[in-house]
């Protein structure tokens, strides 16, 4: 599971569900930014959970 370092607000949060659902969280791997977690996702190096309202947003923007 790709996270955000832990300076961000959601990375606690990632961090509890991770540990709840048995996934992973990478540590080797943080994002600065939901945009730098997509592009994580693009060259395959795990995958995040993003905000609904981020994900609606870049689903349409293509």
């Amino acid at each position: 599971m790709l996270g955000l370092s832990p300076v961000f607000t959601m990375h606690r949060q990632i961090a509890d569900l991770s540990r709840q659902s048995g996934a992973r969280l990478r540590h080797d791997f943080e994002g600065t930014s939901l945009d730098a977690l997509r592009q994580m996702v693009a060259l395959d190096m795990g995958i995040p959970l993003l905000p609904a309202l981020y994900a609606l947003s870049e689903a349409r923007a293509g």
